[in-house]
């Protein structure tokens, strides 16, 4: 069991994706945090839990706080980038394809099931527009895969952006000068 000293030190429990761990890891070393304890995750092969401490009496820790917060927005902000990179283009193709099958669909059931006289003529209509659909389905969500990459690319560099200004003034304020540059 860990010892814990409440009284002179502060304590950090928290789980970082392995991908990111070595750059998120660097910031809280800055802030004046160390590893006390690693731990990987027993459900998920990509998470690891870390116990950090630092002692309870730093200079500057208000500022050094509120640093930490503003790092760790950032690096949340980068995954929820990362998690729902194409969930538009998704959601188009899914309903766009499921507009063709409907659309194949009724033509064969209504070519197989109808007797009116031009059943074939407007079966072949709804094939036609289905597959269609497919068409445009492909080519929308090929174009809407490309416009969200540019968004995400925008979105991480200006996260990737506050992460190294924040880590700037973190390593400013560690040195004793004034971070409000």
């Amino acid at each position: 069991m860990l010892e814990t000293d409440y009284k002179n030190n502060d304590y950090l429990y928290v789980t970082i994706k392995k991908s990111g761990a070595s750059e998120l890891m660097q910031c809280y070393d800055a802030l004046g945090w160390q590893i006390i304890k690693t731990e990987e995750d027993k459900r998920f092969i990509d998470e690891t839990h870390y116990t950090l401490r630092r002692p309870h009496l730093i200079e500057n820790k208000d500022k050094l706080q509120f640093l930490q917060v503003r790092v760790e927005s950032e690096v949340n902000k980068i995954a929820k980038y990362m998690a729902n990179r194409h969930n538009k283009s998704l959601l188009c193709g899914i309903l766009l394809a499921a507009l063709a099958l409907c659309l194949i669909s009724f033509a064969a059931t209504f070519m197989l099931l109808s007797n009116f006289n031009g059943k074939f003529t407007i079966g072949a209509i709804c094939i036609v527009c289905g597959v269609a659909v497919c068409v445009i389905d492909v080519i929308t969500v090929k174009r809407l895969v490309k416009k969200e990459g540019k968004v995400l690319e925008k979105n991480l560099s200006d996260c990737v952006q506050r992460l190294k200004q924040a880590y700037n003034r973190i390593l400013c304020l560690r040195e004793g000068e004034d971070a409000r540059k």
